[in-house]
């Protein structure tokens, strides 16, 4: 085994699910004394804001800071071609951006010298040639403890199984195995059981824009010293539109509500609807909750699905228990509260006519 043996460790030995882990963070001794050339791949919101955080440092460890992202793609009802939030980013800060060729990096080479590659969220494999580029390769940030939850989803993953806490990793890149590099860096993120995917990933940002920093400041022992993975392999696939279909005959209420933690602020939760004349409307569960025993307290539901409104939200019964919907989204119109639901839809509809049902999944 490699270890730290010109770093000064700090440890925090936790235990999961999973087994246990040895948290390092890297000292302040032998810091880069060389400002460092930067080349950051990067794409989504998580990205931009490491970014951010870099272009901060300019200056400092850092000498020179230029962006490879992905190029403006066709966007919304007018296909109007949008930049990803990086390249926004780099823009607002006067930085140099490079777009990835259609035909992706294979052949691609880095635009000027570089001592070292950043990249966060950037969606790309990155070859071996590219890789060796640099004199000190490139590093990855990835919001997961390695090599659990490898891949394009780890928070979201990670709230779906009702995980506890999370990992925030900087590793080196693989050229052949996707998030399969030494692990240089790593911080624990504790997970509340009500926390949502967005609120996560701000806590992501900050976290994993300092473990990037620290890493940079000590580079060359950093990459010398990494750790190979050890323990099980378990892959976070990206998240589909179908994944938000709430299967209610299978699903219990904490699943429910752990899906709406992962997704329901960006891909959705959804289900049909029918309401009186209005069947199979396919709606957004937009705020959702556990019920609590004062909203479930005398409200009669005999099957999966049934729903009644009371106290400004709607009640639908699962599996094992309750669930509260306060706001909603019909599909065609505009989001709007369980009490406007109430007036709009509710009003002279039997009881035993509004329920929610699973959408079938091909």
């Amino acid at each position: 085994k490699r270890m730290f043996n010109s770093l000064t460790r700090k440890s925090t030995t936790l235990s999961l699910l999973s087994g246990r882990y040895t948290f390092y963070s890297i000292s302040n001794r032998g810091l880069q004394t060389k400002p460092l050339k930067v080349l950051f791949f990067g794409s989504d919101i998580l990205s931009a804001e490491c970014l951010n955080h870099l272009a901060k440092n300019k200056g400092g460890i850092i000498e020179k800071l230029e962006v490879v992202c992905p190029p403006d793609k066709p966007k919304g009802r007018n296909q109007q071609l949008a930049s990803v939030p990086v390249k926004e980013k780099a823009k607002e800060l006067v930085l140099n951006v490079h777009e990835v060729p259609v035909e992706g990096l294979r052949g691609w080479k880095v635009p000027g010298e570089f001592d070292v590659g950043v990249v966060v969220s950037f969606g790309y494999f990155i070859p071996r040639l590219v890789i060796n580029s640099f004199p000190f390769s490139c590093i990855n940030l990835h919001p997961s403890f390695l090599p659990k939850y490898r891949g394009a989803a780890p928070i979201q993953h990670a709230l779906i199984n009702g995980d506890k806490e999370i990992g925030v990793s900087v590793i080196t890149v693989s050229p052949i195995t996707m998030d399969g590099g030494d692990i240089l860096w790593q911080k624990p993120l504790k997970l509340d059981d009500d926390i949502t995917y967005t609120k996560v990933l701000s806590q992501v940002m900050e976290i994993g824009s300092e473990g990037l920093l620290d890493v940079l400041k000590n580079i060359d022992s950093a990459i010398k010293n990494g750790k190979t993975q050890v323990g099980e392999i378990v892959m976070a696939s990206k998240i589909t539109k179908e994944k938000g279909n709430i299967q209610w005959e299978h699903q219990t209420v904490k699943e429910i509500f752990n899906l709406w933690r992962a997704i329901g602020e960006t891909v959705g939760v959804t289900s049909l609807l029918t309401c009186g004349v209005h069947k199979n409307l396919k709606v957004k569960l937009v705020e959702l909750r556990i019920s609590t025993e004062r909203e479930k307290k005398n409200v009669l539901l005999n099957k999966i699905g049934d729903a009644e409104f009371k106290d400004g939200v709607i009640i639908i019964l699962c599996k094992d228990d309750m669930i509260s919907v306060s706001s909603i989204h019909i599909e065609g119109k505009k989001k709007i509260s369980a009490s406007q639901f109430q007036s709009g839809y509710l009003n002279q509809v039997e009881k035993s006519l509004f329920k929610f049902h699973s959408e079938s999944i091909n």
